[in-house]
Protein backbone atom coordinates (compact mmCIF):
# COMPACT_ATOMS: atom_id res chain seq x y z
CA UNK A 1 0.00 0.00 0.00
CA UNK A 2 1.24 3.64 -0.74
CA UNK A 3 0.64 6.82 1.47
CA UNK A 4 -1.04 8.31 -1.75
CA UNK A 5 -5.14 8.98 -0.64
CA UNK A 6 -7.16 8.06 -3.42
CA UNK A 7 -8.70 11.22 -5.07
CA UNK A 8 -11.98 9.24 -6.13
CA UNK A 9 -14.63 8.82 -3.60
CA UNK A 10 -14.41 5.45 -2.43
CA UNK A 11 -17.75 5.65 -0.84
CA UNK A 12 -21.13 7.50 -1.83
CA UNK A 13 -22.27 8.22 1.47
CA UNK A 14 -26.86 9.45 1.28
CA UNK A 15 -27.62 12.09 3.45
CA UNK A 16 -24.02 13.14 2.79
CA UNK A 17 -23.73 15.45 5.48
CA UNK A 18 -26.18 15.53 7.98
CA UNK A 19 -27.90 12.44 9.88
CA UNK A 20 -31.63 13.73 10.61
CA UNK A 21 -33.62 12.20 13.87
CA UNK A 22 -37.29 13.91 14.18
CA UNK A 23 -38.72 13.99 17.58
CA UNK A 24 -40.16 13.35 20.16
CA UNK A 25 -37.53 11.49 21.65
CA UNK A 26 -38.89 9.37 24.00
CA UNK A 27 -38.43 6.64 22.37
CA UNK A 28 -35.59 5.33 19.98
CA UNK A 29 -35.32 7.20 16.85
CA UNK A 30 -34.02 5.84 13.98
CA UNK A 31 -32.06 7.11 10.85
CA UNK A 32 -30.67 5.95 8.32
CA UNK A 33 -27.85 6.06 6.40
CA UNK A 34 -26.55 4.79 2.83
CA UNK A 35 -23.28 3.34 1.94
CA UNK A 36 -22.79 2.17 -1.58
CA UNK A 37 -19.25 1.44 -3.05
CA UNK A 38 -17.82 4.20 -5.64
CA UNK A 39 -15.48 0.98 -6.72
CA UNK A 40 -14.40 -1.82 -8.34
CA UNK A 41 -12.26 -2.93 -5.51
CA UNK A 42 -13.37 -4.42 -1.78
CA UNK A 43 -14.17 -0.90 0.76
CA UNK A 44 -13.54 -1.58 4.57
CA UNK A 45 -15.76 0.87 6.71
CA UNK A 46 -16.05 1.82 9.33
CA UNK A 47 -18.42 4.37 11.95
CA UNK A 48 -17.80 6.36 14.07
CA UNK A 49 -19.84 9.04 16.76
CA UNK A 50 -18.54 11.54 19.31
CA UNK A 51 -21.71 10.29 21.45
CA UNK A 52 -20.81 6.45 21.80
CA UNK A 53 -23.39 6.57 24.45
CA UNK A 54 -25.91 8.10 22.83
CA UNK A 55 -26.29 5.83 19.64
CA UNK A 56 -26.70 2.73 18.81
CA UNK A 57 -24.95 1.75 15.10
CA UNK A 58 -26.09 -1.16 12.86
CA UNK A 59 -23.97 -2.09 11.18
CA UNK A 60 -21.55 -0.05 12.32
CA UNK A 61 -18.53 -2.05 10.97
CA UNK A 62 -17.79 -4.14 7.47
CA UNK A 63 -16.92 -4.73 3.86
CA UNK A 64 -18.32 -3.74 0.82
CA UNK A 65 -18.14 -5.38 -2.45
CA UNK A 66 -17.31 -3.79 -5.64
CA UNK A 67 -20.42 -1.31 -6.43
CA UNK A 68 -22.40 -3.36 -3.16
CA UNK A 69 -24.50 -0.70 -1.06
CA UNK A 70 -25.96 -0.99 2.22
CA UNK A 71 -28.24 0.94 4.60
CA UNK A 72 -27.12 1.25 7.95
CA UNK A 73 -29.16 1.85 10.72
CA UNK A 74 -28.38 4.52 13.28
CA UNK A 75 -30.42 4.63 16.53
CA UNK A 76 -30.77 7.77 18.90
CA UNK A 77 -31.03 6.30 22.45
CA UNK A 78 -34.61 8.46 24.20
CA UNK A 79 -33.29 11.58 25.88
CA UNK A 80 -34.62 14.63 27.47
CA UNK A 81 -34.57 17.12 24.21
CA UNK A 82 -32.53 20.42 24.40
CA UNK A 83 -32.40 22.60 21.58
CA UNK A 84 -29.47 24.22 22.70
CA UNK A 85 -27.36 20.76 23.30
CA UNK A 86 -24.52 21.00 20.38
CA UNK A 87 -24.79 18.46 17.48
CA UNK A 88 -22.73 15.34 17.84
CA UNK A 89 -20.32 14.10 15.13
CA UNK A 90 -20.44 11.35 13.19
CA UNK A 91 -17.02 9.63 10.87
CA UNK A 92 -17.37 7.23 8.28
CA UNK A 93 -13.96 5.40 7.28
CA UNK A 94 -13.36 3.83 4.41
CA UNK A 95 -9.96 2.12 2.81
CA UNK A 96 -9.75 -0.51 -0.10
CA UNK A 97 -9.68 -3.85 1.89
CA UNK A 98 -6.29 -5.91 1.70
CA UNK A 99 -6.20 -9.10 -0.64
CA UNK A 100 -7.80 -12.20 0.56
CA UNK A 101 -8.83 -12.97 3.93
CA UNK A 102 -8.27 -10.55 6.83
CA UNK A 103 -9.34 -9.72 10.40
CA UNK A 104 -10.81 -6.01 10.51
CA UNK A 105 -9.93 -5.18 13.88
CA UNK A 106 -6.60 -5.99 12.40
CA UNK A 107 -7.16 -3.65 9.53
CA UNK A 108 -8.32 -0.75 11.58
CA UNK A 109 -5.84 -1.16 14.38
CA UNK A 110 -3.04 -0.69 12.17
CA UNK A 111 -4.23 1.90 10.06
CA UNK A 112 -3.58 6.00 11.44
CA UNK A 113 -7.04 7.58 12.42
CA UNK A 114 -7.42 10.40 10.08
CA UNK A 115 -4.75 9.33 7.85
CA UNK A 116 -5.79 6.46 6.20
CA UNK A 117 -3.41 4.93 3.78
CA UNK A 118 -5.83 4.52 0.85
CA UNK A 119 -8.86 5.45 2.27
CA UNK A 120 -10.54 8.81 3.11
CA UNK A 121 -12.71 9.87 6.05
CA UNK A 122 -16.82 11.43 5.54
CA UNK A 123 -17.93 13.58 8.49
CA UNK A 124 -21.50 13.96 9.19
CA UNK A 125 -23.02 16.01 12.18
CA UNK A 126 -26.34 14.97 13.54
CA UNK A 127 -29.52 17.09 13.59
CA UNK A 128 -32.56 17.18 15.70
CA UNK A 129 -36.39 17.87 14.71
CA UNK A 130 -38.88 18.31 17.17
CA UNK A 131 -42.31 18.47 15.65
CA UNK A 132 -45.00 20.96 16.82
CA UNK A 133 -46.56 18.52 19.25
CA UNK A 134 -49.83 17.14 18.03
CA UNK A 135 -51.60 17.94 21.77
CA UNK A 136 -50.62 21.52 21.43
CA UNK A 137 -51.93 21.63 17.76
CA UNK A 138 -55.52 20.30 18.62
CA UNK A 139 -55.85 22.51 21.19
CA UNK A 140 -55.12 25.53 19.50
CA UNK A 141 -57.39 24.03 16.72
CA UNK A 142 -60.43 23.72 18.83
CA UNK A 143 -60.03 26.84 20.81
CA UNK A 144 -59.83 28.79 17.16
CA UNK A 145 -63.11 26.84 16.09
CA UNK A 146 -64.75 28.03 19.21
CA UNK A 147 -63.85 31.38 18.68
CA UNK A 148 -65.35 30.95 15.55
CA UNK A 149 -68.37 29.51 16.14
CA UNK A 150 -68.45 32.25 18.44
CA UNK A 151 -68.70 34.63 15.80
CA UNK A 152 -70.71 32.85 14.05
CA UNK A 153 -73.49 33.24 16.60
CA UNK A 154 -72.76 37.00 16.62
CA UNK A 155 -73.01 38.01 12.97
CA UNK A 156 -76.44 35.97 13.30
CA UNK A 157 -77.46 37.72 16.08
CA UNK A 158 -76.62 40.99 14.84
CA UNK A 159 -78.12 39.71 10.86
CA UNK A 160 -81.55 38.95 13.01
CA UNK A 161 -81.34 42.22 14.84
CA UNK A 162 -80.56 44.33 11.50
CA UNK A 163 -83.51 42.35 9.52
CA UNK A 164 -85.57 42.86 12.40
CA UNK A 165 -84.74 46.62 12.42
CA UNK A 166 -85.60 47.01 8.84
CA UNK A 167 -88.84 45.10 9.20
CA UNK A 168 -89.30 47.88 12.13
CA UNK A 169 -88.19 50.83 9.99
CA UNK A 170 -90.36 49.83 6.75
CA UNK A 171 -93.40 49.14 9.26
CA UNK A 172 -93.04 52.75 10.56
CA UNK A 173 -92.49 54.11 7.10
CA UNK A 174 -96.13 52.52 6.34
CA UNK A 175 -97.64 53.56 9.24
CA UNK A 176 -96.43 56.80 8.40
CA UNK A 177 -97.33 57.02 5.03
CA UNK A 178 -100.91 55.16 6.21
CA UNK A 179 -101.38 58.29 8.43
CA UNK A 180 -101.26 61.01 5.83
Amino acid sequence: MSDIKPTAPLLIISPPTELTFKGPFTDVVTSELHLKNATNSNICFKIMTTAPRRYCVRPNNGVLGAEEDITVNVMLQPFEYDPQERPHKFMVQAMTAPPGEFDQETVWKYSAAGSLINGQSYKLLSVFEMPISATTDTKQLLQEISHLKHEITMLEKEKKRGMSDTIHSLVTIRDTNDMK
